[in-house]
């Protein structure tokens, strides 16, 4: 029982803390976390003795959540096309956007932080597997022309998606922290989106 309320206790620390830090800025010491938690600092080091710690605590409900996001898209379209994007993309950009502390603070990490590295590449890795997975589907469902996979084009596509869907992010807040969200998302779809139209069979798919 008592090992149960310690993973709730440790839960509600970090879902709380990503408000906190979305709202308050990366800046904020784990003293300043306490009083805008309302609890002690000790019950915050009990589970996290570092800021770091808590980032990658953070990241790892983001990585869990996205688990979630694509291993339902996969269940309800199993046979996917290209328009089903828009709703698995949408999907990615409002956890993003849910989690988006965890992105600034791993964009500004440096390489003396190894554990937010190390869920950085972690991340990276599995991206890069889930995109391959898309583009040979697309591909094998001739949404895609196979030319996206071909070494001359697959890895520029592949750095360009990937840098887009995490940059985003970051651009919103620097760029357009006035605009809501909602507001800026088809933007960033749509940008995300133009990378696939050298490579589409059907246009109407546009």
């Amino acid at each position: 029982m008592a090992e149960k309320k310690g993973v709730k206790s440790r839960q509600w620390i970090v879902e709380q803390s990503v408000h906190v830090f979305n709202t308050y800025g990366l800046d904020i010491t784990l003293n300043q976390l306490a009083n805008h938690l309302n609890i002690s600092r000790g019950r915050i080091s009990h589970f996290f003795a570092t800021r770091d710690s808590i980032f990658v605590a953070m990241g790892e409900a983001y990585q869990a959540k996205l688990a979630d996001i694509r291993s339902e898209f996969v269940a309800e379209h199993p046979n996917f096309t290209f328009p089903d994007l828009f709703e698995l993309f949408g999907k990615v950009m409002d956890n993003q956007y849910v989690y988006r502390c965890t992105v600034m603070y791993s964009a500004s990490s440096g390489n003396s932080r190894d554990g937010i590295i190390q869920h950085i590449n972690e991340t990276y890795r599995r991206s890069k597997l889930f995109i391959r997975a898309l583009a040979e589907k697309l591909v094998s469902n001739q949404s895609l022309k196979q030319e996206i996979l071909d070494e001359s084009n697959y890895p520029v596509f592949e750095f360009q998606f990937i840098n887009l869907f995490t940059s985003w992010v970051i651009s919103k807040e620097i760029y357009y922290p006035e605009q809501p969200y909602l507001e800026m998302k088809p933007l960033f779809l749509e940008g995300l989106f133009r990378l696939f139209e050298p490579y589409l069979l059907d246009k109407s798919s546009k």
